[in-house]
């Protein structure tokens, strides 16, 4: 390969990170649930907890800058 990205491999970082936070689910990492109803809810949760850190980490970041901006000059 050239070193160029197509559109298959600039992407796929994005799922390779995502399996990369599912991993630290260790109920995830090793199935042990036999039933695949029970899996997929603990997948269900874990990208639930995913998605919930990131815009509570986001609303943080963004809290932060609201305080810098409303702090006077003086």
């Amino acid at each position: 390969m050239s070193g160029r990205r197509t559109a298959v491999s600039s992407g796929a970082w994005v799922v390779e990170r995502a399996f990369a936070h599912l991993y630290w689910f260790r109920r995830l990492r090793i199935r042990w649930e036999i039933r695949d109803d029970i899996h997929d809810a603990f997948l269900t949760v874990g990208c639930a907890l995913i998605c919930w850190r990131r815009l509570r980490a986001l609303a943080s970041d963004a809290v932060g800058q609201c305080r810098v901006r409303q702090r006077s000059p003086w």
